[in-house]
């Protein structure tokens, strides 16, 4: 399947706008909180050259260990 470029950051639907936990040396330890963070950076407005313009929704997803807990976050934010 091709995707065009729809999930890449300026896509239709970006993802992973920081780059995820690959891009972080991802160690196994604490990286859900890095995820949570760049969501609400997005939805503050404050991510500076990976912001989606216009961002009012974030959704967040993790895991930790095997699987051993995983939560889904919803962000958002009211503009006047």
């Amino acid at each position: 399947m091709h995707l065009h470029g729809d999930t890449w950051p300026g896509g239709s639907i970006p993802t992973t706008t920081d780059g995820g936990m690959l891009s972080k040396g991802h160690t196994g330890a604490g990286g859900s909180v890095s995820l949570l963070v760049e969501a609400a950076r997005q939805v503050m407005g404050k991510a500076g050259g990976r912001q989606v313009p216009n961002a009012r929704f974030a959704v967040e997803t993790a895991v930790g260990g095997t699987y051993m807990d995983a939560q889904v976050t919803i962000l958002g934010n009211q503009t006047p």
